[in-house]
């Protein structure tokens, strides 16, 4: 055999090598493409016939997690009484006020902030009552929810002390 001959043989079995190598990976890369494309359009879906009654079944809305009342940590300011509602007390109607009582004067600066789920909830300024002895706050604690009151009394030295408590409210639905 000539040299020529046997550089034939080998060009030709190389070109079937090469020609094979490419028939593998174009077979690998359509069946990649059908796992990454997860596209079902490519799957003959039977079609329903103008005599059979389809349903569309309506999702129903996912339901809201039951209500789980909270139970806060009270931390008092000196001359702290009493509040309401109370530290953890359940409510089972509208909040519209949250009072706080003391055994000392309050003064001007004095502030309660009542939040649920991080928003504020307050619907008006802080008051104090005549006798200085009370401060209250107009909230919308009109949802189930857990609510959250920190306050800020201070005393006619100007002295002011942090303090905080929570309550729930659990409506009917």
């Amino acid at each position: 055999m000539t040299r020529l001959a046997h550089n034939q043989k080998g060009v030709a079995s190389l070109l079937v090598v090469i020609v094979a190598l490419a028939v593998i990976v174009a077979v690998v890369f359509v069946i990649w493409s059908f796992m990454v494309d997860g596209d079902n359009d490519r799957v003959p879906v039977p079609q329903a016939s103008n005599q059979e009654q389809t349903s569309v079944k309506e999702e129903e809305p996912a339901a809201e997690p039951a209500f789980v009342q909270q139970t806060f940590q009270q931390t008092k300011s000196p001359h702290f009484v009493s509040s309401q509602p109370t530290n953890n007390q359940l409510v089972n109607s509208l909040v519209e006020e949250v009072k706080l009582n003391f055994n000392f004067d309050v003064v001007e600066g004095s502030k309660i902030s009542v939040t649920k789920d991080g928003q504020d909830v307050t619907t008006g300024p802080t008051t104090i009552a005549g006798d200085n002895l009370s401060m209250t706050v107009p909230v919308a604690a009109d949802e189930t929810g857990n609510y959250s009151v920190t306050y800020t009394a201070c005393w006619p030295d100007r002295s002011c002390h942090d303090g905080s408590f929570g309550f729930s409210v659990k409506l009917d639905e």
